[in-house]
């Protein structure tokens, strides 16, 4: 019997389903908010830049210690709302794959990340028990 796995990209591996990139919807981040995210580093980045060469450009210069603070705190923000982002459209793939599988009658072994049938007791890929 051949193994079916969750993630198409990772043929010989299970897909885990403890992995911090794959959250229930009810969990997962809102696509809207990230991005809201997104966009409050790159604001951030872009006044710095801006007042940096404003500054420059009156002849008072711009602190450079405040410059690569404005850019860090840029960097950070923009890093963060990336990863919601990418979890938000992780959870959802996720869920339409679970969802597909259930139509399949199949379920997800919580151990290893198999596909196994809703009825099974024990998974036959790892052999742990699953509810």
């Amino acid at each position: 019997m051949k193994s079916m796995l969750i993630c198409d990209t990772m043929p010989d591996t299970p897909y885990p389903q403890n992995s911090p990139w794959l959250l229930p919807p009810d969990k997962a981040p809102k696509i809207g908010s990230s991005i809201a995210i997104l966009l409050a580093g790159f604001a951030i980045l872009i006044f710095a830049l801006f007042y940096n060469l404003y500054s420059i450009l009156q002849g008072h210069g711009f602190p450079i210690l405040m410059f690569f603070l404005l850019i860090f705190l840029g960097a950070a923000i923009i890093t963060w709302g990336a990863r919601r982002v990418a979890k938000a459209y992780a959870s959802k793939k996720y869920a339409r794959i679970v969802e597909e599988m259930s139509k399949r009658g199949l379920r997800v072994c919580p151990h290893c990340g198999r596909a196994i049938p809703q009825d099974s007791e024990v998974c036959p890929y790892c052999g742990k028990q699953v509810e």
